[in-house]
């Protein structure tokens, strides 16, 4: 390695006061060797707003990565032989990033930015905004290879190669790799959210290049790949939540400028919004969670005004000021900005023993606390589904040479085309069943075409057969290769519907809003760090149960224990000496226990609620449950795979006329090659998934109900202890699992010939009939429960239904705030109120208390939240 002849510290210049914009840009010398000495010079760029308009400022490259340890152990060197200090991995950037021969401009806030003078320190990260989106180009860096880092990078440049509806194989070594390389300190930076937002902006979208030792890959490819892996897990319904924040990251550089601006909305709106997106992202400075997206707006940075508000109401950005100032004076901005109490709906208990920030009032939100729970779905949070440019591929060519293409700045188009695509789901366009033609035509003496002409009759029906798509019924034969293209584009057409539905369904679940104010507004006055407020406080918590788990996919126990914490609160509720009112009738009570726990959501069939984790028939024997993988869709696929080598030797005993040959069944089948059990588990991994299996049985027959039937999926299986008496007795479930299996398995069935076809149709409808599915039937997705978890179940003293906060006791007081869309749970302190955080309470959503107030039986007060 080069010796150095540094001398002194680099002597940043000061920038010039008497320009509208002013910063550094860091030129990068090149070098051959990789351990060459860092060099390069500072100069300092002053582009005017007319030079923008012109687009002729100097072109340069801004850099988004993580500090990493923030010790200053290596240094850059410049002309006049004087050292600037940096951090390991902002070295290693550099040395990946430098080239032989040709020079890099770049901006990088720990080399432009003069970090010792605070009064810079504000000034430029407050114009990060506007340097951000000057860039020509936009690196991201993950750092220096390590973990399989290439493999997956390698991977990712396959997987983008696609669209995002065609099937995937992953290999378990590719899966590591990735979810290493996307949970790498830079994804969970609050930073990255204006870096990517501003930094990709319109045609420098398909320019942000993601770089990882030498390995690159551009932005625009890495979502592909993301998209395909998400789409892929979502029909296996499995999860992949590293991908997920790539996506979610994804959805404010595809917009377009003013949709990323929020330009249809209010400063203090938007602004507010963005930090409830983004809350659990992370930054080492707790100031730093709101001054990281005030960059995001440069139209209100850069001047004139919002609501009336003067430019020098708006939240700007100084270090010299305590963490605690900043998060109350933005509470205030906030408050008086929105003229709404929604700033309260992100409020959670403050934890006394934070090592960053001192005691806040209640009604202040502690920005740089993770929120556990997720945010009822309130109107001020809500906006019009954005649809990912990835879910509208566009095909064009022949068949075997397909270009695909995509349309990216346009968020109208694609709403517009979902809903086009979406449209046929929910009008005249059905798939009919195979078990539909089973029952048409059980003894199979009808061909296709006749049984087409009896349905043709019906004019809002199309038959349609994943393996023939479009094509007329009783034609010739195609081959196999093109029965198999046919099923290939008819199942990504499903999985594109069932994508986009997702992106419809999650935001018209928010279009039915809370008003439990009824059309009540805001009335507060804030002195020192009192909030007064006008309220109504309507009833008191009397029994609270245990918390559900918060997250249900990380820890695979969890899916158990939210059914057993469930069945408990059911358990409750049914009982003789709970109070009747306002829930008259056990039909109503059970209506209002399942909306209580949906928060309000609509489920897909709420006619049969009875069905809904029925009682334990008294005479079924629990035992221990039998082993099986973990993953809910694996276990499905066990089952399946089971059913096709069953049907694989009926075939082989047929063709050396073993006509004798009979198959029973198919349980060996799930024994043999221990296909129910995950073949990386050791010897040691089954003991103990074995015990773990023993435990949540043991914890579900503590509770009467069955929690097989349940009305929503779960990512991992719920191991049951009444397996064998339901394989025998639950015609329930044998019915479901038929159905289900039906439409997953019979239709998607193909064979060289439409005898063999129907031979294998006809074996899979015998197998499928003999006991149910281990896995209960697909039902509504696992968020119609995601307002529960973290949350408590509680009943109060009136007999009302609700979801509370974690740390809700009983005593607590339920209010409902004039101008709040939600009640609140309130904890009294002498002749003032803590805030607990909000609540969903069935049957108090909608104005019910300002009603009882206008009928006198109610009355207003001033609520001081402290």
């Amino acid at each position: 390695m080069e010796s150095s002849t540094t001398t002194s510290p680099y002597q940043y210049k000061p920038l010039p006061q008497d320009r509208e914009l002013s910063f550094r840009l860091f030129t990068l010398y090149p070098a051959h060797e990789f351990s060459a000495t860092i060099r390069g010079k500072l100069h300092i760029s002053s582009p005017s707003f007319s030079d923008l308009e012109g687009c002729i400022w100097e072109r340069y490259e801004a850099l988004s990565y993580a500090w990493g340890n923030a010790a200053s152990t290596e240094i850059i060197e410049f002309p006049d032989k004087s050292y600037l200090p940096i951090a390991t991995n902002l070295d290693s950037f550099l040395r990946y990033r430098r080239q032989g021969k040709e020079l890099v401009m770049l901006w990088v806030d720990a080399i432009c930015i003069n970090q010792q003078d605070h009064e810079e320190k504000s000034s430029q990260v407050q114009a990060m905004g506007q340097i951000y989106s000057l860039a020509s180009r936009l690196s991201v860096w993950l750092g220096p290879p390590s973990d399989d880092s290439t493999l997956a990078m390698s991977a990712l440049q396959e997987f983008s190669h696609d669209n995002p509806f065609s099937k995937l194989s992953i290999s378990p070594e590719q899966s590591v790799a990735i979810d290493f390389l996307l949970n790498r300190a830079w994804w969970f930076r609050a930073w990255i959210i204006q870096e990517v937002a501003l930094g990709g902006l319109g045609k420098k979208y398909l320019q942000i290049t993601v770089r990882c030792g030498f390995e690159c890959i551009l932005w625009f490819k890495l979502v592909l790949a993301c998209s395909r892996i998400y789409v892929n897990m979502l029909n296996m319904r499995q999860s992949f939540p590293a991908v997920g924040n790539v996506l979610k990251l994804d959805t404010l550089p595809s917009r377009c400028k003013g949709e990323v601006l929020g330009t249809d909305e209010s400063y203090p709106f938007r602004l507010l919004r963005q930090l409830s997106e983004h809350r659990n992202c992370l930054a080492s400075d707790p100031r730093d969670k709101i001054y990281a997206m005030l960059g995001l707006w440069t139209d209100v940075i850069g001047g004139g005004e919002q609501i009336g508000m003067p430019r020098r109401a708006a939240p700007t950005v100084k270090y010299d000021r305590c963490v605690e100032d900043v998060y109350v004076d933005f509470a205030i901005w906030i408050i008086h900005g929105t003229q709404s109490l929604g700033l309260l709906h992100h409020c959670q208990p403050h934890f006394s023993d934070s090592p960053t920030v001192k005691p806040l009032p209640t009604w202040v939100p502690d920005w740089s606390q993770a929120l556990a729970q997720a945010r009822l779905p309130c109107a001020q949070v809500t906006e019009r589904a954005s649809i990912p440019w990835w879910s509208l591929p566009v095909r064009s060519g022949a068949e075997d040479e397909q270009n695909i293409q995509y349309r990216m700045q346009d968020q109208s188009f694609r709403r517009e085309r979902a809903k086009e695509i979406l449209r046929p789901l929910k009008s005249t366009f059905h798939f009919v069943p195979e078990w539909v033609v089973d029952l048409l035509d059980p003894d199979g003496t009808k061909d296709y075409e006749s049984l087409f002409k009896e349905l043709q009759a019906r004019p809002d029906v199309i038959f349609v057969l994943p393996d023939e798509s479009d094509r007329a019924l009783g034609n010739d034969e195609e081959d196999l290769w093109t029965a198999s293209r046919r099923t290939q584009n008819h199942n990504e057409r499903h999985l594109q519907e069932q994508v986009l539905s997702q992106y419809f369904e999650s935001y018209s679940l928010l279009r039915t809003q809370y008003r439990a104010c009824a059309d009540t507004t805001c009335k507060v006055a804030i002195t020192g760090r009192r909030m007064h407020v006008e309220g109504i406080l309507l009833d008191t918590i009397r029994e609270v149960f245990d918390t559900f788990p918060e997250d249900i996919e990380k820890d695979w126990t969890n899916s158990s224990l939210l059914m057993v914490q469930i069945g408990k609160c059911k358990q409750a509720i049914m009982g003789e000496g709970i109070e009747k009112a306002p829930y008259l009738t056990e039909t109503t009570r059970l209506m209002a226990f399942w909306k209580t726990l949906f928060a309000g959501q609509q489920a897909s069939d709420e006619t049969n609620i009875e069905s809904w984790l029925p009682l334990i028939p008294h005479d079924w024997q629990w035992s221990v449950p039998s082993l099986t993988v973990l993953e809910s869709a694996r276990l499905e696929f066990a089952e399946i795979r089971a059913m096709t080598e069953a049907f694989t030797e009926h075939l082989a005993s047929t063709a050396s006329d073993e006509c004798t040959y009979a198959h029973d069944g198919f349980d060996e089948y799930l024994a043999k090659d221990n296909i129910m059990l995950d073949a990386r588990w050791s010897s040691s991994d089954r003991l103990k998934y074995a015990r773990n299996f023993e435990t949540l049985g043991k914890k579900w027959v503590k509770q009467p109900y069955d929690l097989y039937h349940r009305p929503f999926t779960l990512p991992y299986v719920v191991p049951d202890p009444f397996w064998e008496s339901r394989s025998l007795h639950d015609e329930a479930a044998l019915q479901a699992s038929i159905r289900s299996r039906h439409r997953t398995i019979i239709e998607s069935l193909n064979a060289e010939s439409r005898e063999l076809r129907r031979d294998a149709r006809r074996f899979m409808s015998e197998k499928i009939r003999q006991r149910p599915a281990r896995e209960p039937p697909r039902a509504d997705s696992t968020s119609l429960i995601k307002y529960a978890l973290g949350r408590r179940f509680f009943i109060s003293e009136d007999g009302y239904f609700g979801l509370a906060p974690p740390n809700a006791r009983k005593g607590d007081r339920v209010a409902v705030l004039y101008g709040a869309e939600t009640p609140f749970i309130l904890r009294r302190s002498s002749s003032t109120f803590q805030v607990v955080g909000e609540s969903y309470i069935h049957g108090l959503m909608d104005g019910e208390a300002v009603d009882y107030w206008r009928l006198g039986l109610k009355e207003v007060r001033n609520i001081v939240l402290v």
